[in-house]
């Protein structure tokens, strides 16, 4: 039996399930992943068609997008 740290894999199943609310980090998160990625340099990211984007580069586009509307009704709130 295998022990020590989970594999990548594992991980990133785990860090799927939650969205973490803090804006800095998950702008942080989507632009080093902006930086990297190829597709998602040339789609332009922010200004491009989801379909346009790589698989992880939607799926953190989503996560911004939830992350801002949740705070906009938060400050409405308040």
């Amino acid at each position: 039996m295998r022990s020590g740290t989970p594999s990548g894999t594992v991980q990133d199943m785990a860090r799927r399930k939650l969205i973490v609310l803090d804006p800095e980090n998950s702008f942080e998160v989507a632009s080093r992943h902006l930086y990297r990625c190829r597709k998602c340099k040339n789609a332009g990211m922010e200004w491009a068609r989801p379909k346009d984007l790589c698989r992880r580069g939607r799926r953190l586009l989503q996560d911004l997008e939830k992350v801002e509307q949740i705070y906009e009704a938060v400050e409405r709130a308040a």
